[in-house]
């Protein structure tokens, strides 16, 4: 899930250039004295992206077959009256769970029941093949901590062109043991990650914590076993999409905080998983994987000092449906709101958003949140406007070294999606 971006490395008239996988990022260096003048952007090369999936939900191993109905014996659903009203008030915080109605609550308590017993083959109460499919997927957004399937198999029984029963028999990847197993490491491994955040904290800075928790302790790798759940994460700190946002929505919802899974694609052909989180009573949208250093990872750089960056992107950390919609499309089993709070956003929360062609605007946020060596500092731009003046200020009139105490190099990375531009320095 990486964009191959081409970058020009300028060291006055010198050039070398080096290949740099960051987002829609354009990475650049302007070396003091700074000879005017823009280093050329070489732009994206998709030519050789691999083609991918374009829906999460494919990864889900789906078998189903049509039996003819001779009157055997029904397995039964496992789920008594008493039981489904337990169910019913301890599945009721779950997002997609509220959003069905009363006959689709009941085959997601079927699913769900299922899924925890390691049942398996069960009846449900739906003949529908699409209703089940949706039925799951529901329970899989709203359940992180069910990471031991991988799918499902029915059978749909039919007398003529009746269809009569239709049973769900769970895929698991391992067994009812292995899986307390895991779970029991993976518990101790998250009470250590929320020790590190008060349980009274704001809602902002929890997801902040969290955020910045997975961004630094996971390596994103399309290759690392497990990275569709969140073993991949927890226990393999190497994972994929799916695994920092069920680690995310996980965590968070042990924080108290209402988040769930979001699925979509991003860069035209990729399936791709975020969040969708509460804060302050108003949604927010949160794509952790795209926070990430190792999924901006920088190949063939030759200075270390520029493969070893580690650049968080903030650009992703609490933003509007409208800033989500400029990268990700929206492809959800389940309605979501339409996001139009900003006041948890990262830029808005730091400080660092510029509301406008504005110099004292820009020395402010510079003085407060100066360029240093060993970090970053990212500005984010209201509008376009905004983004186009602050790249004329800063970079074509070099004025960013106004900023810049002593000698040595500074580095830029422009992200023209989130309007927001990230800078560090170097010797």
């Amino acid at each position: 899930m990486k964009k191959a971006l081409k970058i020009l490395l300028s060291i006055l008239l010198l050039v070398a250039a080096i290949d740099v996988f960051m987002f829609a990022l354009n990475a650049n260096v302007l070396d003091l004295p700074y000879v005017a003048g823009q280093p050329d952007t070489l732009g994206i090369d998709t030519s050789q992206e691999t083609p991918r999936s374009n829906s999460v939900w494919e990864n889900i191993e789906v078998k189903g077959e049509t039996k003819e109905d001779t009157g055997e014996e029904s397995d039964g659903n496992d789920v008594n009256n008493v039981e489904f009203e337990k169910y019913n008030e301890f599945l009721s915080s779950g997002y997609a769970y509220n959003l069905l109605d009363d006959d689709m609550k009941i085959l997601y308590i079927e699913v769900y029941a299922a899924l925890v017993r390691f049942a398996d083959t069960v009846d449900v109460s739906v003949h529908d093949i699409d209703k089940l499919n949706l039925g799951f997927q529901c329970v899989m957004i709203d359940h992180p901590e069910i990471f031991y399937t991988s799918g499902y198999s029915y059978s749909q029984y039919t007398r003529g062109d009746v269809i009569t029963r239709l049973t769900f028999s769970p895929t698991y990847i391992c067994t009812e043991e292995e899986a307390d197993m895991l779970s029991d490491e993976m518990e101790q491994v998250i009470k250590e990650i929320l020790v590190g955040v008060s349980m009274d904290a704001d809602d902002y800075t929890k997801v902040k914590y969290i955020y910045d928790y997975l961004v630094h302790n996971t390596e994103y790798d399309a290759d690392s076993p497990d990275n569709q759940n969140i073993c991949s994460v927890f226990l393999n700190k190497r994972s994929v999409c799916q695994g920092y946002s069920k680690a995310t929505q996980l965590l968070l919802n042990r924080l108290g905080l209402e988040c769930t899974l979001v699925t979509g694609v991003v860069n035209e052909n990729e399936g791709h998983s975020w969040n969708l989180v509460k804060m302050n009573g108003d949604w927010y949208y949160v794509d952790t994987t795209w926070g990430d250093a190792s999924y901006q990872s920088i190949e063939g750089a030759e200075d270390e000092w520029l493969k070893n960056l580690d650049i968080v992107n903030y650009d992703y950390l609490g933003v509007t449906t409208a800033e989500l919609l400029r990268t990700h499309v929206i492809d959800n089993p389940v309605d979501l709101p339409y996001c139009t709070a900003t006041s948890c956003n990262y830029y808005v929360r730091e400080g660092t958003l510029l509301e406008g062609p504005d110099s004292e605007g820009l020395k402010a946020i510079l003085l407060s949140h100066p360029v240093t060596r060993g970090g970053n500092t990212t500005i984010k731009c209201k509008d376009e406007q905004t983004y186009n003046w602050i790249l004329n200020e800063l970079i074509t009139e070099s004025k960013i070294f106004d900023y810049v105490d002593g000698g040595g190099s500074v580095g830029y990375a422009q992200n023209e999606d989130a309007l927001s531009l990230t800078l560090w320095l170097d010797d």
